[in-house]
């Protein structure tokens, strides 16, 4: 990241992957890997992620008016994840748009993310507020650029997004024992079968690539 920081002031994530599919060895295309990896980060998120109930009422109430709602973010991972985020919180019919660093390589903590989300959408600064739990890149960038910031930190919720975060219990909770479910239902050897999966993969590549021809397997008691 620090590398491509030099080029990018959020760089894709794409890119940020083909540099470590660059740095191993792989038994798969560099596209299956940054597949993947991406697969796996959005797995991660959702398992430290909730709804914030007091705000998605309050933004559903500003529909009702007719007002527009956008996510701005600055995020490493694309905005096409945010479709799964968005409805793992229950408000996807809230949103009318979403804005990504990533995506746009332009962000909030440098504040040209603001006049890009200004014309693509059409609306005057003046006539927008900005919601954020950063007084820098969502209030002050904000207001340089003409929106009134508006700094909405909700602690409660802080303290258990990080705690869940930081514990995992969200994600062992919910990823993993589903992962485990399917993997029992439909595979002779239950959540063992991604660890042999993995050995078994790169054991035919690093074989393809000696030459050999015959392999004996022992193993003890198994």
């Amino acid at each position: 990241i620090s590398l491509l920081r030099k080029e990018y002031e959020e760089p894709p994530y794409s890119l940020v992957m083909g540099k470590v599919y660059d740095a191993l060895e792989c038994g798969i295309s560099k596209q299956e890997f940054v597949n993947q990896a991406l697969e796996a980060d959005v797995s991660i998120e959702l398992g430290c992620q909730y709804g914030n109930s007091h705000l998605i009422r309050f933004l559903r109430e500003a529909k009702k008016r007719g007002q527009r709602i956008y996510v701005v973010s600055d995020f490493y991972l694309p905005q096409s994840v945010y479709k799964d985020f968005l409805v793992n919180a229950g408000c996807d019919d809230v949103i009318d748009g979403v804005f990504v660093s990533e995506d746009c390589n332009k962000t909030k903590s440098g504040g040209n993310i603001y006049p890009y989300v200004l014309e693509s959408i059409g609306v005057s600064a003046s006539d927008c507020v900005m919601f954020g739990d950063s007084r820098h890149s969502d209030v002050k960038q904000a207001e340089k650029n003409g929106i009134r910031g508006m700094w909405y930190f909700p602690l409660k919720h802080k303290i258990w997004t990080n705690m869940s975060r930081r514990l995992k219990m969200d994600y062992n909770n919910r990823i993993q024992p589903s992962l485990a479910g399917h993997l029992y239902k439909n595979t002779l050897y239950d959540e063992y079968a991604i660890v042999l999966f993995a050995f078994a993969q790169k054991l035919v590549a690093e074989v393809k690539k000696d030459g050999v021809r015959k392999l004996a397997f022992v193993s003890r008691g198994g």
